[in-house]
């Protein structure tokens, strides 16, 4: 996704962005209910606190991780 690309160039320190082919790691999107694609999630310690199918801008990217940093 554009979105991430951009985003991951000015994430805030110790934010680490992360792209996960399903097809390829299915034991993932398992683990973390993905059931639509795109699907942005946040982890906090390894721990789901957030997730949300499709993020439609830059802003609304932000204001989902802030949320949690």
């Amino acid at each position: 996704l554009p979105i991430l690309d951009q985003y991951s160039q000015q994430a805030a320190e110790g934010v680490v962005v992360a792209k996960v082919n399903v097809d390829e790691a299915p034991w993932i999107a398992q683990q973390f209910r993905v059931m639509s694609i795109p699907t942005i999630i946040v982890l906090k310690n390894w721990q789901l606190v957030d997730s949300k199918v499709w993020v439609q801008s830059i802003d609304s990217l932000n204001e989902m991780v802030a949320k949690h940093i």
